[in-house]
């Protein structure tokens, strides 16, 4: 047949962008359980820097306000954390059954359950109406993660939350979705010339190509994230004294040495409260 050669070459190459794509994509949950996984590391080693500053007594009012800062940003996350898990609770009861996993299933990180969702309602920055994941209310953010997972909202043409073959689409982190995949089946392959099928798929390739790329771009961002996350627990467990070490709990009997060591601990916990809600990606969607 005229062009059936040009035909397969473009849907073989379409096919190729697509599962190197799905590959990415479910990697960056991965990504994403990681640090949300590393962030609830931090938050434990965080909470106990904050009560040892805390706990020492005459500090310098400037000290005393930082404090109250990071008090006040910790406990929105805390609080961000337990409605976004009491949300994820009542959405598999109301399923009865894991919605998260089977929203991820497609994913082929069924397994983690919960944890997809959290990870990605936790990290990544776009639902569908542009606003930061991480600022939306426990069941926004739910609902905007599970619909990620799921390749996107009934509503908007996809799968649905618990699609499990659904192909992750990028909609939620960039904005963007890989429309009209489904070229490789249905009535177009049938009913269209080989000319005009090869054009198609090779359009959807580069789609596809340019949102891999992206993805890419959004792991590395989720690795950089991962370190910083580190850096600051290693950082405020050397600075933090542990079970059994002795620590001046009087400001007015440090060294000068010791005060500024404090006021660099107090700086460092308040950066790494901040960090709770760094939102990978911002770059690329400009």
């Amino acid at each position: 047949m005229l062009n059936s050669g040009y035909r397969k070459e473009s849907i073989e190459r379409l096919e190729k962008k697509v599962k190197e794509h799905d590959k990415a994509s479910k990697s960056l949950v991965l990504k994403s359980v990681a640090l949300f996984e590393e962030r609830n590391t931090l938050k434990l080693v965080v909470e106990k820097a904050y009560d040892y500053i805390n706990e020492i007594r005459n500090k310098p009012v400037k000290i005393t306000i930082e404090l109250r800062e990071t008090e006040y940003s910790l406990n929105n996350y805390s609080n961000f954390l337990k409605e976004l898990d009491d949300e994820i609770s009542t959405s598999t009861i109301k399923a009865g059954g894991n919605i998260a996993a089977s929203a991820v299933a497609g994913a082929g990180v069924a397994a983690l359950g919960p944890a997809a969702a959290m990870g990605i309602a936790t990290t990544f920055g776009t639902a569908s109406t542009g606003a930061a994941i991480s600022g939306l209310s426990g069941a926004a953010a739910t609902n905007a993660a599970l619909a990620w997972l799921g390749g996107g909202t009934l509503a908007a043409g996809g799968g649905g939350m618990t699609a499990g073959s659904a192909f992750l689409a990028l909609a939620g982190p960039i904005g963007w979705g890989v429309a009209g995949v489904g070229i490789l089946s249905g009535g177009l392959l049938m009913n269209s010339k080989n000319k005009k099928i090869a054009m198609e798929a090779n359009k959807k390739a580069l789609e596809v190509e340019g949102q891999l790329k992206v993805t890419k771009g959004l792991i590395r961002e989720i690795n950089k994230l991962i370190k910083i996350t580190k850096n600051f627990e290693g950082n405020l467990i050397d600075r933090t004294p542990q079970e059994g070490q002795s620590y001046k709990s009087d400001y007015l009997e440090m060294t000068d040495s010791e005060k500024f060591e404090l006021g660099t601990m107090v700086n460092i916990l308040s950066s790494a409260v901040e960090s709770f809600t760094k939102v990978p990606g911002d770059s690329l969607k400009k």
